[in-house]
Formats: structure tokens, C-alpha cells, sequence
């Protein structure tokens, strides 16, 4: 049997799809009593989270400087995913669950 594999790279999502895969994996983390080790990245993700959110909305607008600032909170998202799901994957190393 394959061992499960956690996915750290959500590069190919559009902005809208990486906000929300970024909301699930929140929500899943989220006072989750199996994960409470990472509490404080999954609260560190939640902030980035809430940057990236915002400068999407204000991204809406066209403005060159709104779209840079959504692209820069896109990058340190997508760094902060990566590292998080290093993360769960070592909390579960050798756990068949």
C-alpha cells in the first residue's frame, strides 16, 4: 500500500483557489487535539492567511501596486504552506493514521 504523502506545493492554484485551500487547511489544523503542537504556525498561517485575503480583494482593482502587494503575501503564503506541511509530516512521522 502507498503511504499517504502530504500535499506542500499549491503553486498552480489560481489566487481565488489558493485563499480557499488555504481557509481548508486552517480549518482542519484549527484546534485540531492531534495537531495542538503546531498551534503556533497554524496561528502564524492564520495571519498570512488574513494579508493574503485582503490584498486579493484590493488586487480586484487593477492597480499595479495593489497586485504587487497580493503577489508578494501570494509568495510568503505559499512558503508558509510548504513549510507547514513539512511540519504535519513530521508530527506524523511513523503514525499509520
Amino acid at each position: 500500500m502507498k503511504k499517504p504523502t502530504i500535499i506542500k506545493s499549491y503553486r498552480q492554484l489560481s489566487d481565488a483557489s489558493l485563499g480557499l485551500k488555504a481557509s481548508a487547511i486552517l480549518d482542519a489544523l484549527t484546534g485540531n487535539p492531534d495537531f495542538a503542537a503546531l498551534e503556533p504556525a497554524v496561528t502564524a498561517l492564520m495571519a498570512l492567511h488574513d494579508t493574503y485575503a485582503a490584498a486579493l480583494v484590493k488586487a480586484a482593482g487593477k492597480e499595479s501596486t495593489a497586485i504587487a502587494l497580493k503577489n508578494e503575501a501570494r509568495e510568503i503564503l505559499l512558503e508558509a504552506l510548504r513549510l507547514l506541511g513539512h511540519s504535519v509530516e513530521f508530527h506524523c512521522a511513523g503514525s499509520d493514521s
